[in-house]
């Protein structure tokens, strides 16, 4: 019912929406030929992707520098704002 409310509301105010195909194949097509990063591969598909695509910065190590943290001042001094 609602959809068909929908359409005399579109049809009342001039908007001439365009059907957009919802099926898993249609999806499957552009997740497909989209240029998105996959997330659900196993292993060997992403040593395969990796080899046609390169590695994605999102997925390379950070440097050993990146890795170490920020020595902290004691709570007290933090606290007083005396670092």
């Amino acid at each position: 019912m609602a959809h068909r409310q929908q359409q005399l509301i579109d049809k009342l105010v001039g908007e001439d929406k365009e059907e957009r195909d919802h099926s898993l194949q249609q999806k499957a097509l552009e997740r497909a030929t989209g240029n998105k990063l996959p997330t659900t591969l196993t292993p060997w598909e992403w040593q395969e992707y990796y080899a046609e695509h390169g590695v994605p910065e999102s997925h390379k190590q950070p440097a050993k520098s990146d890795l170490q943290p920020e020595p902290k001042s004691s709570w007290w001094r933090r606290l007083l704002r005396r670092d």
